[in-house]
């Protein structure tokens, strides 16, 4: 039996609820009053309704019978009462957004947007999962940059935007990359390349290395323009 110690003289429970009555050392403890040990003796809320009428309780102590009871009472909502509740489920309601639609209409009115100036929008678009289905021109952010699908499949382990350019083509600014013919360098679908006075951009999965996969040899590379002075 679940009990508490009540003070009558303050009126207060003086005590956490005992799960197993008022026990020192597993022993039945006896107090004198003005304390009394009272029975905890909580119940359940009525039926109600919650739009028309307020529950509310209020815990009365019985020092005969020895009893600390729930006792519930339901009275009608005043119409302020109501207004005020209504009025602050509203404010509630306005102040929830849901992160995917609000990023699916930020996502649709960036529609037309050159590319080159999505970049300060990235955490607008869904970041890159694994085992997601994505399709051709979807735009996915990962370590903080824009990437598009450019073939469409299914994401998995090892698959990064960063490290698949037959999947994946970099969004952004146009950053312009020094090539070098007597290294390896990774270059991805629509990164930009500087070489020999000109600008290429990549338009198949490749690597850089020396002839015929220079950019003004191999069809891995589409020319943009000369490089600007």
């Amino acid at each position: 039996m679940k009990t508490l110690l009540f003070d009558t003289d303050s009126g207060r429970v003086i005590s956490p609820i005992f799960p197993d009555g008022y026990l020192v050392d597993d022993q039945p403890q006896s107090v004198d009053p003005p304390i009394y040990e009272l029975e905890y003796k909580p119940t359940p809320m009525p039926a109600h309704d919650s739009e028309m009428e307020l529950a509310t309780a209020v815990w009365v102590p019985d020092t005969v019978l020895k009893t600390y009871t729930q006792v519930w009472s339901i009275r009608a909502l005043t119409d302020e009462e109501r207004i005020a509740r209504i009025n602050a489920g509203a404010d509630a309601t306005d102040q929830q957004l849901d992160p995917i639609t609000t990023k699916k209409i930020l996502q649709d009115s960036l529609t037309g947007v050159p590319e080159s100036d999505l970049i300060p929008y990235t955490s607008v678009y869904p970041s890159w999962k694994v085992g997601i289905a994505v399709a051709v021109g979807e735009k996915y952010q990962y370590k903080d940059k824009l990437y598009k699908v450019i073939q469409a499949h299914t994401t998995q382990l090892d698959w990064e935007p960063d490290r698949e350019s037959a999947l994946w083509g970099k969004v952004g600014g146009e950053e312009i990359i020094e090539w070098y013919a007597d290294i390896w360098m990774v270059i991805q679908v629509g990164e930009l390349v500087q070489w020999q006075g000109k600008v290429y951009q990549c338009v198949n999965p490749t690597f850089a290395w020396i002839e015929p996969g220079t950019p003004d040899a191999y069809n891995g590379w589409t020319y943009v323009r000369e490089t600007q002075t």
